[in-house]
């Protein structure tokens, strides 16, 4: 077994991904020990009926924590996003303008070049 360490965010966070896979595990064992109570011949419903509330309440869990984790990589990729399109703008402005400014070198160029007059003699 892997030791977990308490400390710091990211072990927190693997340890509730361990937390989310152990309930997955208890939900697939569970589902397994209701179906072999079910094909027993003198089952026992109490046992059944224990089992079908703990399954139905460990599954109703597991789905919320999935809800919470697609939720937040939602915000995630939201927040990523944002940051990207941010960042083109900016860089969409600054090629702009070192853009401008080149065209209106050469402009001036053309324009000076125009203004002087040389016959060409051949």
């Amino acid at each position: 077994m892997v030791q977990i360490s308490r400390k710091g965010r990211c072990a927190a966070k693997f340890f509730n991904y361990t937390k989310t896979v152990n309930l997955n595990n208890w939900i697939q064992d569970m589902r397994c020990k209701k179906m072999s109570f079910k094909k027993q011949k003198g089952k026992d419903l109490r046992v059944v009926a224990v089992l079908t509330t703990a399954l139905s309440r460990a599954e109703d869990i597991l789905r919320q924590k999935q809800r919470e984790r697609a939720v937040k990589w939602a915000q995630l990729r939201r927040a990523i996003n944002e940051r990207n399109v941010h960042q083109d703008e900016q860089d969409r402005r600054k090629i702009d303008e070192l853009w401008q400014s080149d065209l209106n070198g050469l402009a001036n160029f053309m324009s000076d070049l125009k203004q002087v007059k040389t016959t060409v003699v051949r």
